[in-house]
């Protein structure tokens, strides 16, 4: 018993249980309830008396919510807005401006920035308000240009005027005059004031089914009211930041962007504080202790905190959460717990979007999944975005038009939807874009869906067209490749997921084309037919069995290419083997791209089936996985994907639940099992394991994760006592110098009530750590400690426990190298704590995932972090740098069940990964993925000319890797840490000598490098320093004896500029001085060198963006030659190799390809091609036919560009790292291309199938069985395995 603790009362027994969102909580001999769910709630105080317990009910006295959740603040939720006082001031500031020099004002903004309410909650009640002389009495619109803009404007002058919408029609249509006059007398303005036209999501008029006429006419109609001489209005837009590039299409909206542009970023911590305290005060509500720091940290994420608060887009979630802890409120209080409850800031939104479905019928939950996924558009590249409808169209696109009232009304009581009312018909929409990736279950429709989401689409729109029109035109059904997609996709979706007008329109397509057929074939003369009955009979059969093959074949092919996405989460060695069969079958640009995607990503081999739950995965030394179920299995994974078993050690015969693990030398193996039971084994030789000792009882309950001490001496454990019918939790430390006799040394912690589930060693042996928990609900709902044991006979607690989780903590595990501590919870979270001060650990980083989290383990570099979910997926992080850890490519998936134990192979390119579903996988990671050494982001790459040598920045560290074998990444050298983080590499590729690389960092150094011998890079001499300003870019043009920098400055200000070098002698380089009136002192990133004619180019990073020609020459200054415009801010620039032509990546996610062939005028002779994100890299292959566009979402699009003029998409995105793609570059070998992340990595990417397909082969080569094959290709086709020697 704990000192100073309260004997237990005789012959008293308290139990008390709760399901679902209840939770019970004791207080001595009282008891209070907590029920109801998400969206309602109620407390129970149960107050033990004298006779009877007298219950009592607080409800709140608050009845007023001061927090929207998904939808944005209106004008009458001012009172309620706070924390962009300063941001309302700058749009004030503004539109003052506005109404003198008649520019629009434009508010530019990510999606999930809170763009709509500042316009709504800020900038028009301010007007309201009178911030502006007069302004009280201005009268303002509001609208959005929804899917016809003329009548959306035409509709929002009638409500404001009373004026009928075929007048204002009428007016419109005979130019800006008429329009102007009859808004100026309907509104009888005052002298000086001005209709307020706000027109927000503007990007609506640039997407699909919008008639450029359309535009144009909505565009010119606000220019004609808010120009001229005499204006009747000033105009304010909101842009989604990524939908800038049409725009420059539109003099009046590139005078916004240009002179009147505000971009919205996120709100610093005391503003997201205001937005939080100041509603809650106003409303008399109060928050508890503690919670806003909490609501702060999960708000950041894993964002540095050098860049604001939170990562952008986080902001509605925020709202919802606290409007759902609003909803769960304690009396007037929101409380830590309450927040808890509705999943915090990255589940609440998931929380309630699931609370709602659950609520759902079968039959209801399959209009639900039509609803959103009608509500949801999909560009052809794969954008997601938000899509208005009618309920109308919704009741004729679902396959149960009678459940969907139900269903849209309990969504829209949740704020999931939003519905209104469009020109008379009442309309619905997703209420913000962050639930289409906030809801996991919502996101897993969509990636199902996949390329037929875009047949879906299009026959779902023609079909609701023809029935509107009264199923009278003929002309719109479907012919041809259209009605064989469609056809397609149908068979795949099923009859229960297509509506009757969809069905209908489909059948009568396929009766028109049999008619059509026959009608056809009836046009034979009857003579002809006579005449050649007997050769044209014989001719018709071969014809109709070659049909008949063509059509079987293209069947079996749309087949396995829909498997292979069906399987592509579930199972990805199957899903790998049919990319591959699809591509023998027929190899197009979307295959190919399915391959090289695959063949660099992390792969598993799966062990055979195991006997009940994986409690724990370990590698020995030589790579031998020791898996432990019911028994502890050995595996040989020399070979994968063929894992073979080499020997299995049963269990001590009463417990089901057996664990394992090796010591450091990786020859002794601890096992543990669920009936109390240790044992100790050679294992050295994994083909026979020799037991050392007997089986010791050292618990009443199971042994759980035994641990070695880094030296082999001594053994930690936890276990389970049961003493007179309760529960104590025990860790042990036995003594195992003699692996013979293990004998105990002591007991660190002995806590009644609690488990343990996990132990693990700091790398010094110095340092233990547990954690565990109890059921939440009680008040030690996680266990999280340290102990020192530097005496391990005597072990000393370091302090209480380390706080940080609401929940239990599933699994501890140290960095093998340094004093970091990882942390699995319960609470959704991985924990990253700094123990080199063990009495003061301090927490670095919190990783946020999408269920409880329930294992950790580090690769043995202590670069990676691998991460297991209860949903079964395992995530990999970068934490080389932890404060800044972040997410490496996209989730692992392979398990359907919790994932209880990870464990990294001594080499670190083998994982492995047991779950509650009984597999085990052995995940492969590609020899081709390297992870930065600093565990920064990567910032540049460069290729050496002869394509053997390959240069990566990443913070201030510049590493050189060998890559003659296009395969894997080979570490050969690296460069002196420098004194600033590096931007910029460029490969000298002419003018002889030894292998020159230039380096350009944050302080705007420039360093010449020697690179000959990669393992002893020497310093060349050192340019003279010409600026302050960070460098950007970097290249040397095509003679080598020029280097050229850009340079940008972000802080204080924008400026940059272009700078230059005569490096024809490394050893003693001279600046080469620009005019400065050549120079627009604006930020410059985009760089890139003509290849052959002595010419650069460089692109803006500063709206409207241009792109410049200079001249270079040796020992001349490079002078600007030609420039034009570009309309959109330069992220990225490259040359194609042919010469010619220049292709920008743009800050509004598209590529534009320009003609320089005429430098003094260069000119786009095509674009834009979407990137799908911000395009942060361009290249081009080496031959020039391939260009290829990394983006911010972490994806490579490519385009086909063997003609510049009519460039095509070629394939799918390629995904695989975790965020923004901030270089890439194609090798001078055709088949190669290297990438680079934020998320710290870098990839070689196969763009040759043929070298695709044998990674893929060395991996998955075993995934296709005959079984498979029938089942997933087709029993028709004969046995032919993609991989078969």
């Amino acid at each position: 018993m704990a000192p100073g603790a309260e004997p237990p009362q005789p012959h008293v027994e308290l139990r008390a249980w709760a399901s679902g969102h209840g939770a019970v909580n004791q207080a001595g001999r009282d008891l209070v309830i907590v029920y109801g769910g998400v969206t309602r709630h109620l407390h129970e105080h149960f107050h033990a008396g004298a006779e009877a317990d007298e219950r009592t009910l607080t409800p709140s006295s608050v009845d007023t919510c001061p927090y929207p959740g998904l939808r944005p603040f209106d004008v009458d939720d001012a009172g309620w807005f706070f924390g962009r006082e300063t941001l309302v001031s700058r749009l004030i500031g503004g539109l003052e401006l506005s109404l003198a020099d008649r520019y629009p004002l434009a508010v530019v903004a990510p999606s999930g920035a809170g763009k709509s309410s500042l316009l709504r909650a800020g900038l028009l009640d301010a007007l309201r308000r009178g911030q502006l002389p007069g302004s009280r009495s201005w009268p303002h619109l509001l609208l959005t240009p929804t899917d016809d803009p003329l009548a959306a404007l035409t509709s929002g002058f009638s409500r404001l005027t009373g004026t009928g919408e075929s007048r204002l029609r009428a007016a419109l249509d005979a130019g800006p005059g008429p329009l102007r006059e009859l808004l100026r007398e309907r509104l009888a303005l005052p002298a000086g004031g001005r209709l307020v036209l706000v027109v927000d999501q503007l990007e609506e008029l640039f997407t699909a089914g919008r008639s450029e006429d359309a535009r144009r006419r909505f565009i010119d109609a606000i220019a004609g009211l808010t120009g001229g001489d005499d204006p009747v209005a000033v105009a304010v837009y909101g842009l989604r930041a990524d939908a800038y590039g049409p725009c420059a299409a539109f003099p009046h909206l590139r005078e916004a962007l240009t002179h009147r542009q505000v971009i919205v970023g996120p709100m610093s911590e005391d503003e997201v504080r205001r937005a939080m305290t100041r509603p809650a005060e106003r409303a008399g509500l109060v928050l508890a202790p503690g919670l806003v720091d909490v609501i702060l940290r999960d708000l950041r994420g894993t964002a540095p905190r050098d860049d604001g608060a939170y990562e952008t887009g986080r902001l509605p979630l925020l709202a919802h959460a606290l409007r759902a802890t609003w909803q769960q409120r304690r009396d007037d209080t929101l409380t830590v717990g309450s927040y808890r409850d509705t999943g915090g800031i990255g589940g609440a939104v998931q929380a309630t979007a699931e609370a709602e479905f659950a609520r759902l019928d079968p039959g209801a939950r399959r209009t639900a999944r039509q609803l959103f996924l009608g509500l949801v558009r999909i560009g052809e590249n794969g954008e997601v975005s938000r899509r208005r409808r009618t309920r109308t169209d919704l009741l004729l696109a679902t396959s149960a038009p009678g459940s969907v009232p139900a269903v849209v009304d309990r969504f829209t009581g949740a704020r999931l939807f939003t519905q209104g009312v469009l020109r008379g018909e009442g309309t619905v929409e997703v209420t913000h874009e962050a639930l289409l990736w906030a809801w996991p279950r919502l996101r897993g429709w969509i990636a199902e869906a996949g390329s037929g989401a875009l047949i879906r689409q299009e026959l779902e729109d023609t079909a609701l067209g023809w029935e509107r029109g009264g199923r009278r035109d003929a002309g719109v059904l479907l012919r041809g490749t259209r009605l064989e997609a469609a056809d397609s996709w149908a068979r795949q979706a099923g009859p229960e997921h297509i509506s009757p007008v969809v069905l209908a329109f489909l059948g009568l397509s396929r009766r028109q084309a049999r008619r059509n057929r026959r009608l056809r074939n009836g046009a034979v003369s009857v003579t002809t037919v006579l005449a050649l009955i007997a050769t044209g009979l014989a001719v018709f059969a071969f014809d109709q069995r070659g049909e008949s093959l063509r059509q079987r074949d293209e069947a079996i092919f749309n087949r396995v290419s829909a498997e292979a996405d069906r399987r592509r989460d579930g199972d990805p060695a199957l899903a790998a083997q049919l990319d591959l069969v699809a591509d023998t079958m027929r190899s197009t640009p979307q295959t190919r791209t399915r391959l090289m995607e695959t063949a660099g990503a992390v792969l598993p081999a799966s062990v055979p089936e195991q006997n009940g739950i994986v409690h724990s995965v370990a590698f020995g030394a030589d790579g031998t996985l020791a898996t432990g179920s019911d028994a502890v299995r050995l595996w040989d994974t020399a070979r994968p994907p063929d894992l073979s078993e080499l020997a299995s050690v049963e269990g001590s015969g009463r417990g089901a639940r057996v664990s394992a693990s090796y010591d450091a030398e990786g020859e002794l193996l601890a096992v543990g099992t669920g009936d109390g039971q240790l044992r100790i084994l050679d294992a050295s030789d994994a083909g026979h394991p020799v037991p050392l000792s007997e089986w010791v009882a050292v618990a009443d309950g199971p042994v759980a994760n035994p641990r070695f001490s880094p030296d082999g001496r001594t053994l930690a454990f936890a276990s389970t006592t049961y003493t007179d019918g309760a529960t104590t939790a025990v860790v042990q430390l036995w003594d195992v110098t003699d692996p013979g006799r293990p004998r105990p040394l002591s007991t660190a912690l002995s806590s009644p009530g609690q488990s343990i589930a996990s132990v693990a060693f700091n790398p010094a042996g110095t340092v233990l750590a547990a954690g565990g928990g109890t059921a939440p609900g009680s008040d030690q709902a996680h266990l999280l400690r340290l102990w020192d044991v530097t005496d391990p006979s005597n072990p000393v607690g370091l302090g209480g426990d380390l706080g940080g989780h609401s929940a239990v903590v599933n699994q501890v595990a140290f960095s093998p190298l340094t004093d970091l501590l990882a942390s699995a919870g319960s609470d959704n979270r991985v924990l990253l704590w700094d123990v080199s001060r063990p009495r003061a650990p301090q927490l670095v980083q919190q990783l946020f995932l999408n269920s409880v989290a329930a294992s950790v383990a580090f690769s043995p570099d202590a670069r990676l972090l691998a991460t297991g979910e209860n949903s079964g997926s395992v995530h990999l992080w970068n934490v080389g740098a932890p404060a800044s850890a972040r997410v490496i490519g996209p989730p692992l998936r392979g398990h359907t069940a919790t994932v209880a134990g990870l464990a990294f192979a001594p080499g670190g390119r083998m994982l492995a990964s047991g779950s509650g579903d009984g597999a085990a996988l052995v995940w492969r990671l590609p020899p081709s993925m390297a992870v930065a050494e600093s565990g920064a982001a990567v910032s540049a790459l460069a290729v050496s000319g002869d394509g053997e040598l390959l240069a990566v920045a990443s913070g201030s560290l510049v590493s050189l890797w060998d890559v003659s074998d296009p395969t894997r990444l080979a570490r050969v050298g690296a460069l002196p840490l420098l004194s600033s983080a590096v931007n910029a590499l460029a490969f000298r590729e002419a003018g002889g000598g030894p292998a020159l690389l230039a380096t350009g960092g944050d302080a705007g150094e420039v360093r010449l490098w020697d690179v000959s011998e990669p393992g002893r890079p020497r310093a060349r001499a050192r340019p003279a320093q010409v600026t302050y300003e960070a460098v950007h870019g970097l290249v040397f043009d095509a003679s080598g004896d020029t280097l050229v920098a850009t340079t940008m400055m972000l802080q204080g200000g924008y400026r940059g500029g272009v700078y230059a070098w005569d490096v024809s002698d490394p050893e003693q380089p001279g600046v080469l001085d620009i005019d400065p009136s050549d120079q627009r002192a604006l930020p410059v990133k985009g760089l890139a060198a003509a290849p052959d004619g002595g010419h650069v180019y460089t692109g803006e990073y500063f709206a409207p963006g241009s792109l410049g020609v200079w001249r270079t020459g040796q020992g001349e200054a490079p002078s600007p030659t030609g420039r034009t415009n570009t309309g959109q801010i330069v992220m990225s620039l490259a040359a194609d190799p042919r010469g010619g032509l220049v292709a920008t990546g743009t800050g509004e996610s598209e590529v534009w390809l320009w003609d320089v062939s005429l430098p003094s005028a260069p000119g786009s002779p095509h674009g834009p091609l979407s990137a799908g994100g911000i395009a942060s890299s361009v290249g081009f292959s080496p031959d020039g036919g391939l260009l290829a566009a990394g983006n911010s979402v972490g994806e490579i699009r490519l385009w086909d560009t063997a003609d510049p003029s009519r460039p095509e998409p070629w394939g799918l995105p390629v995904g695989g790292h975790g965020s923004d793609v901030v270089a890439l570059r194609f090798g001078p070998v055709e088949g190669t291309l290297f990438t680079g992340g934020r998320d710290g990595t870098v990839r070689v990417r196969q763009t040759d199938p043929a070298a695709a397909r044998e990674v893929l082969c060395s991996v998955t080569g075993a995934a296709m069985t005959p079984e498979r094959w029938d089942t997933y290709v087709s029993p028709d086709l004969p046995y032919d395995p993609p991989c078969a020697t």
